[in-house]
């Protein structure tokens, strides 16, 4: 767990990206909340960084 104190982002200063998703999940639109998403994608939260490959989808 982080020791830094939080950081307040208004969300009109927010990227699209992370407005789209943001949006996407709160109204339960998984289709489009994983085209906030890359293959490649990395994610840092609370200082930790994970890197994982999304499943390719095969059907």
């Amino acid at each position: 767990m982080s020791t830094r104190p939080p950081h307040t982002i208004a969300p009109s200063d927010l990227p699209q990206t992370i407005t789209r998703y943001l949006r996407a999940h709160r109204d339960r639109d998984t289709a489009t909340a994983v085209t906030a998403f890359t293959g490649d994608a990395t994610v840092t939260d609370d200082g930790t960084r994970t890197r994982e490959p999304l499943p390719s989808n095969s059907g």
